[in-house]
């Protein structure tokens, strides 16, 4: 979307905040080194980082791995969690997903998630769980502040509807 609200048929410059949420994103694939990221707002809305090359389909799942992850009994706590969506009739395992997630919490208020997202993803050694924390922090900071950015950010450098 341009800056008016109308969407562009081409990757389209991005507003200040919309490009503090995708260098955080991106930030937080690559502390997990998954080949997503994912913000998801509490009334649903859910936005993407993926790494460029990344097959389209993937986005979808991270999209609906996101929501689901907002009813998990880890989203609220303020602790790192892990989730999956598991494809049972999948041609491969790289068609199921899972993530990491942690709640964004600021002055007592749920703010959403910030996950990183892949077919597989190990535990975090603890230099990768204090910059997850501490990105999820600056984050939530934000977000309590007021920046919100206006569309989904589907691939690195791009912004879709």
């Amino acid at each position: 979307m341009d800056t008016g609200g109308t969407a562009c048929p081409y990757p389209c410059p991005m507003t200040a905040a919309e490009d503090q949420f995708s260098h955080d994103l991106r930030l937080a694939r690559e502390i997990s080194l998954g080949r997503a990221a994912f913000l998801a707002f509490p009334e649903g809305d859910v936005l993407i980082d993926q790494l460029p090359d990344e097959p389209t389909h993937l986005g979808p799942r991270v999209e609906s791995l996101a929501r689901d992850c907002l009813s998990h009994p880890g989203a609220r706590t303020g602790d790192l969690f892990w989730n999956a969506r598991v494809v049972p009739d999948a041609d491969t395992p790289d068609d199921s997903v899972a993530c990491v997630a942690i709640g964004l919490e600021h002055e007592g208020v749920w703010l959403g998630l910030l996950g990183v997202a892949d077919s597989w993803l190990p535990e975090l050694d603890a230099e990768q769980r204090e910059s997850m924390v501490a990105l999820a922090d600056s984050l939530a900071r934000s977000l309590f502040a007021g920046a919100r950015p206006q569309a989904s950010v589907r691939a690195e450098g791009t912004v879709a509807e």
